[in-house]
């Protein structure tokens, strides 16, 4: 059960990697691009937006379970680096669940999301998301 709960966890963590990816790619090339390019990514970016979100979803729930199942959810189980991967793994999540209401206060009301607060979010939480991973290696060898 946590080698598939682990193979679960890496496939969501890869899939919300890549289509972050893909969302600031578009996002720069939406903002070179014709209004009707611009839409057409825009598009694309919100339906990558939710599949990340489900996939960051699926990354907690296979997450918790693995750490209450090796380690019985005892916080002094593992060291130091793992407790900072989780404190950028909260921020990575605060960051990215204030994008998704962002995005969805503006559908809402038809207008689009602020670029630029959406661009800053969009680098703070790739730098979250990479300092993320970096204690998770260091934290789980």
């Amino acid at each position: 059960m946590f080698d598939t709960l682990k193979i679960i966890h890496l496939l969501a963590m890869g899939l919300g990697v890549g289509f972050a990816v893909v969302k600031a790619i578009l996002g720069a090339r939406a903002r070179r691009a014709g209004e009707a390019v611009a839409e057409e990514h825009r598009a694309v970016q919100q339906i990558t937006g939710r599949i990340g979100a489900w996939s960051l979803l699926a990354i907690w729930i296979t997450g918790l379970a693995m750490y209450f199942m090796r380690y019985g959810g005892e916080l002094g189980a593992l060291d130091w680096t793992f407790h900072v991967k989780l404190l950028f793994a909260v921020i990575f999540t605060a960051l990215t669940l204030y994008a998704l209401v962002i995005s969805a206060r503006a559908r809402a009301s038809g207008t689009r999301p602020d670029a630029a607060m959406m661009r800053t979010a969009g680098m703070a939480g790739s730098v979250a998301l990479l300092l993320t991973v970096i204690f998770a290696v260091i934290a789980f060898g």
